[in-house]
């Protein structure tokens, strides 16, 4: 087992002191995404007026292991035209 952290940054930056016992890289990597999608879901204005969320995943030797970035874009306001279809 090893030990992870998940700092977060959305405007503002959250260290994960404690850390998480997981069993490798690839549950670290899954539970990262879970924990994405509670914030989304508990913190979703937040998101969407900073326009991104980070969650840096390190382990206890504070080597950064990956990074998920979740970036919200407006296209409305870019000035070009984009084309959507509804599928």
């Amino acid at each position: 087992m090893k030990r992870y952290h998940f700092h977060t940054s959305d405007g503002r930056r959250t260290c994960d002191r404690e850390g998480t016992l997981l069993s490798c890289d690839r549950t670290a990597k899954t539970e990262a995404i879970k924990f994405a999608g509670e914030i989304l879901r508990d913190d979703s204005q937040e998101i969407v007026e900073r326009g991104t969320l980070l969650i840096e995943v390190g382990d206890d030797s504070n080597t950064l292991l990956f990074t998920l970035v979740v970036t919200v874009a407006d296209t409305s306001n870019s000035g070009r035209t984009s084309s959507f279809s509804l599928c």
